[in-house]
């Protein structure tokens, strides 16, 4: 039987179950675009977050590494604090990547991040110590014997020339002019880690010698002699202390230069690559949402 021979109840009866089949196939695809919608958007803010994360974690990864310069250049305890703060705050955006990455791509670079930035927390830690033991040499013994040879020259000068011991005098004036060059540039040395810095400090504690083995042997005042004793001795502690001021410095350097000055990139291309990755997921699924 035709729908036009049909009764008008069924009529009815059939118009209201095309609208309301046709209102359920709405439905359902509107359920299923939101679902999908919905899905969209959620794995867009976890690609949202884990992009952030990464940006976090370069961004203190920088502050570490300019507190790590700061500390370098200038020694502060307010550069090792500022060094501290950043690597916690690095350390927790390195777990947190860790729980939340799950990409195995992505994950071996934060992987090699975590590793890194452990291998950069040794190295700096090698670097305050150097730094301990440098100032303890310099504080306590070159800026300390250096002035007690000076002064002790000094007085030999002023007594010789009392005396009219015209050679004692003249001889401990140039002693004193070598001992000034070489005082100054170990401070030049202590700038700017230069080997010729270091080659001048040694010619001139060596041409020292010259006159100081004058005196030694033409002295006769048991006081001037005494002072030339003491200045013989700060002379060979001055000595040995500015050749382990050298090796330490350069020692420091080169871990700047061998772990440092590596690491840092290292792990800032592997964040930054990450980042991009989830940038470029997020340019794509964006528009699609």
């Amino acid at each position: 039987m035709s729908l036009r021979n049909a009764k008008l109840s069924t009529k009815l009866y059939f118009g209201f179950g095309v609208v309301l089949a046709l209102l359920v196939v709405i439905s359902l695809t509107a359920w299923n675009a939101l679902e999908t919608a919905s899905d969209g958007f959620s794995e867009y803010r976890r690609k949202a977050r884990n992009s952030n994360l990464t940006s976090l974690l370069e961004s203190d990864m920088l502050m570490v590494r300019m507190a790590v310069k700061d500390f370098i250049i200038s020694g502060s305890d307010k550069a090792k604090q500022n060094y501290q703060q950043y690597m916690q705050d690095v350390h927790k955006y390195v777990e947190q990547a860790k729980k939340n990455i799950n990409d195995p791509e992505r994950v071996k670079k934060i992987n090699l991040v975590s590793e890194e930035i452990e291998n950069y927390g040794k190295s700096f830690g090698q670097i305050v110590d150097i730094r301990k033991t440098r100032n303890q040499k310099v504080d306590g013994i070159l800026n300390v014997k250096g002035p007690e040879m000076e002064r002790a020259l000094t007085k030999i000068m002023e007594s010789a020339s009392q005396d009219n011991d015209m050679t004692a005098a003249l001889h401990s004036g140039l002693a004193i002019r070598r001992l000034l060059l070489a005082r100054l540039y170990v401070v030049k040395f202590l700038e700017s880690n230069e080997q010729a810095a270091v080659d001048r400090v040694k010619k001139e504690m060596d041409q020292l010698k010259a006159p100081l083995g004058k005196m030694e042997n033409e002295l006769q005042n048991p006081e001037r002699r005494k002072l030339l004793e003491s200045v013989i001795k700060n002379k060979a502690d001055y000595e040995k202390a500015f050749d382990e001021v050298v090796k330490l410095i350069f020692s420091r350097n080169k871990i700047i230069s061998d772990s440092l000055d590596k690491i840092g990139p290292v792990v800032a291309q592997n964040v930054n690559d990450v980042r991009l990755t989830y940038k470029a997921e997020q340019d794509k699924l964006g528009p699609a949402v």
